[in-house]
């Protein structure tokens, strides 16, 4: 199974595979700590107005996959 995935389906109230809140606390962190940084470097060097038009680029792609699965 992806780790990813079993990661994301933790739930801190009732586990899985004897896990506990403090290791999705750690996942959690880690996994936002991950995500920050990539955004971090990836506008670095940007406009605001560039990071403005890519962020609404972004939301609308995201958009439009999410009403393709349903």
């Amino acid at each position: 199974m992806n780790p990813l995935y079993i990661a994301a389906s933790y739930h801190p109230a009732y586990g899985f595979g004897g896990g506990s809140w403090l290791a999705h606390t750690v996942v959690g962190s880690i996994l936002r700590g991950l995500i920050y940084r990539s955004i971090w470097s990836l506008t670095r060097g940007m406009s605001t107005g560039e990071i403005i038009t890519l962020t609404v680029v972004g939301i609308a792609a995201v958009s439009c996959v999410c009403r393709r699965i349903r």
